[in-house]
């Protein structure tokens, strides 16, 4: 068997040897694949032959080739019907990472994020009782398989209160089994965006938000979240209801569908959301419409050219996008923070956990949205109007602030070493805190728009290496800019011989494009002055 320059050459013959593989035709996987692999990137075997990648540094393990990644020869082995865990029948091979050894980085099943530190965060100090359970109503706004529920249930008295939300018709399955073990728990069928409607004026003690999709989800083939499965692209969080994700991109025009990409998935970049909705939209219109997971996959893959700065499939933040736009995560995020807020006791405490940049920035800018002065005597003689451009809030008749007690929560090391899915979660802790400034909702008239509060300094700085640049030509006698005039207008007789080829001393610097003098220029001829050397004059500016 010829392996080439595999680094993993001498594992996989090892392997091969021990199942007595006579030939070439014999092997489960090409043998005539040559792989190239990032830094610090290795290949393993899966029992079936289905290659797997494992990072050191990180301790990421990935069915996805990292990128970049080189591969001369493509013949994938066909889908297999991976359990919950993918993971658990991978062989271990003599050199394979510890980690793996001791524990699969992906585990089946769900695991609750920081668990500890949010529903310890989420309890109200106010209702804890001498043996250390809580009275209060709260909230879990994403039931999930119930890890978070079931948590608070164990701190809860027998007076206190849960209800949680989902949509999943799977997890609502699981909550509506523990509503029959627990008769302090309840669950609403309905999305967490309609929290105010479902509890009424009944005020909470505290909310719980776990954004995002579980590990079941993700590992459930049916619902195309995963891009290495070959089913359907659906993305929904309930199948019963909407359209799935397949056939949105068929109605879809590529200006929405780049608008989606670009607002949900690439960060804001023009160019690549563009390039994947337009790919994706000329397949369709070559009749090579794809309805699969890889099948889309494979199309933003060409159209990223293979690549992902994360050393991720590329297609993901495309699936990510469009799951987002289906499931109105954003929206119901920002609708749940203001109502969250809105019925929370004072000192009660709104904790959300993020795990997507998106979802950060998101929370963040709510914070910031309902955050006041918190001095008054600080803001001197700020305008009413200057006043509610920096705290939005001024503007509003809300009753409350937000204060956030101390900076997100991340997971440990030993976290991640248990659970790889949480190492870029963050748990956001927002107090309600009641308003001390009056409103100023008669300011909002005044408010600047965006482009006269946010403006492109007119000036460009002097940036410039060993070529001195003076009265519009740089010591080489290149053009730089503009001359210097004098006091009647008339560029002065040093910068007319400079236009013809002569250069000046150095240390005088060229003017600024608002014809004011640069300030380093008197410096340096002062030094200039100081060694004895005669800097040539500079002429005034114009009035």
């Amino acid at each position: 068997l010829s392996l080439g320059p595999c680094p993993i050459g001498l594992l996989l013959a090892d392997t091969m040897a021990a199942e007595d593989l006579k030939d070439d035709s014999t092997a489960p996987w090409p043998t005539d694949a040559k792989l190239k692999l990032p830094a610090g990137w290795e290949e393993f075997r899966a029992a079936d032959g289905e290659p797997y990648y494992h990072h050191r540094a990180t301790g990421t393990t990935q069915w996805a080739p990292p990128s970049p990644f080189d591969i001369t020869h493509v013949n994938h082995p066909p889908p297999k019907a991976k359990d919950d865990n993918p993971w658990a029948d991978m062989p271990e091979p003599t050199d394979k990472p510890e980690r793996l050894r001791e524990r699969p980085n992906l585990p089946s099943g769900h695991i609750p994020v920081l668990l500890t530190q949010s529903v310890e965060s989420v309890l109200s100090k106010a209702k804890r009782r001498p043996g250390g359970l809580y009275d209060g109503f709260y909230v879990d706004c994403t039931f999930g398989r119930g890890g978070h529920s079931r948590e608070i249930l164990k701190h809860l008295s027998p007076q206190g209160r849960l209800l949680a939300f989902d949509v999943d018709p799977t997890a609502i399955r699981v909550a509506r089994q523990l509503e029959v073990e627990d008769p302090r728990f309840r669950i609403a069928h309905r999305p967490f965006g309609e929290l105010a409607d479902e509890v009424g004026d009944t005020p909470i003690d505290g909310v719980l938000m776990d954004l995002g999709v579980s590990s079941p989800q993700l590992d459930e083939r049916g619902r195309g979240m995963n891009v290495n499965d070959d089913v359907p692209l659906d993305l929904r969080m309930n199948q019963n209801m909407g359209i799935p994700a397949w056939k949105w991109l068929q109605d879809a025009s590529e200006e929405e569908l780049a608008w989606v990409i670009r607002a949900y998935g690439e960060d804001n970049d023009n160019l690549t959301a563009d390039r994947v909705a337009s790919q994706i939209k000329a397949q369709q219109r070559l009749g090579r419409t794809a309805v699969t997971t890889r099948g889309i996959g494979n199309i933003v893959k060409d159209a990223k050219f293979g690549q992902d700065e994360r050393g991720q499939h590329p297609a993901k933040l495309t699936f990510q996008a469009i799951r987002v736009f289906l499931n109105q995560e954003m929206v119901q995020l920002d609708t749940a923070l203001n109502a969250a807020m809105d019925k929370l006791c004072e000192h009660g405490h709104c904790v959300v956990i993020v795990f997507k940049k998106k979802e950060s920035s998101a929370v963040s800018t709510f914070i910031r949205e309902h955050e006041e002065p918190f001095n008054m005597r600080d803001q001197g003689d700020l305008s009413d109007a200057r006043l509610v451009e920096l705290y939005p809030l001024l503007g509003t008749v809300k009753n409350f602030v937000v204060r956030t007690p101390f900076d997100p929560i991340r997971p440990s090391p030993a976290e991640v070493d248990g659970n790889n899915r949480s190492r870029s979660a963050q748990v956001h802790v927002l107090r309600k805190e009641m308003r001390r400034w009056p409103s100023k909702c008669e300011a909002l008239s005044n408010i600047r728009p965006e482009e006269e509060r946010f403006k492109k300094p007119a000036y460009l700085p002097v940036f410039c290496g060993e070529a001195v640049r003076v009265g519009g030509q740089a010591s080489d006698g290149s053009a730089t800019g503009r001359q210097a005039p004098d006091a009647g207008g008339q560029a002065s007789e040093e910068a007319t011989s400079n236009s013809s080829g002569s250069t000046r001393g150095p240390g005088v610097a060229p003017w600024k494009a608002d014809g004011t003098a640069a300030a380093d220029a008197s410096a340096a001829a002062g030094a200039s002055a100081a060694a004895g050397v005669s800097a040539p004059a500079v002429s005034a500016a114009p009035s």
